[in-house]
């Protein structure tokens, strides 16, 4: 996320932009305004390291699982363990998740897929989409009885027509953290500052 505009200390009201990760830090490391940047925390690090952040402000928010959604429709998955997942993964007649180019949990799936040995076998059947919140999108107006999407946990609660399977063994993935930081020009940065405060202060994800 992308915090272009922070809202004063009576109100929590911002102007964001969001998208995949890796999509959002090709958008500042291009030189897009923002006040505030909510990434993975190594895409954090990274943006200190290339001077797009302020050094120093970095404050993790929390860690957010990699998780398993179904049309609520459907009988939900066992997906506890690798042995699980690999047959749900396997029966699955689509799978929808994040672009890996673009987002964190495409790229989770893809190195999940490939420990479990079936990258070959559902290839065919993986929908990448340009984000977290497409993804969802996606599996919620499927007709396609069974279709899963593999996405960020976080994607999931907000949307009635889909359920939660579970995250993704912790032996295939863990979860991902997220940080916030301040961006190099941003317009104030006590403001932005206090924003980053009260986010951590509400928590943020879900193992």
């Amino acid at each position: 996320m992308l915090v272009e505009a922070v809202a004063t200390q009576e109100r929590d009201e911002v102007a964001a932009t969001f998208g995949g990760v890796h999509a959002l830090h090709a958008r500042l490391a291009a030189g897009e305004p923002a006040d505030v940047i909510v990434l993975t925390r190594s895409l954090v690090d990274a943006l200190i390291g290339e001077g797009h952040v302020q050094p120093g402000s970095r404050a993790d928010l929390g860690p957010v699982a990699t998780g398993v959604a179904a049309r609520a429709a459907d009988a939900l998955p066992s997906v506890a363990t690798p042995a699980q997942l690999r047959r749900a993964l396997l029966q699955a007649p689509r799978i929808y998740c994040p672009d890996p180019r673009a987002a964190s949990a495409g790229v989770v799936l893809v190195r999940t897929l490939r420990r479990l040995g079936i990258l070959s076998p559902v290839r065919s059947r993986l929908v990448f989409c340009p984000s977290g919140g497409d993804t969802a999108r996606r599996l919620a107006a499927s007709r396609v009885r069974g279709t899963l999407a593999i996405l960020q946990a976080s994607e999931v609660p907000a949307r009635s027509r889909l359920a939660y399977a579970g995250a993704l063994p912790r032996s295939l993935a863990a979860p991902t953290v997220y940080s916030a930081g301040l961006s190099m020009n941003a317009a104030d940065d006590g403001r932005a500052a206090g924003f980053v405060r009260r986010l951590r202060a509400r928590g943020f994800g879900r193992r």
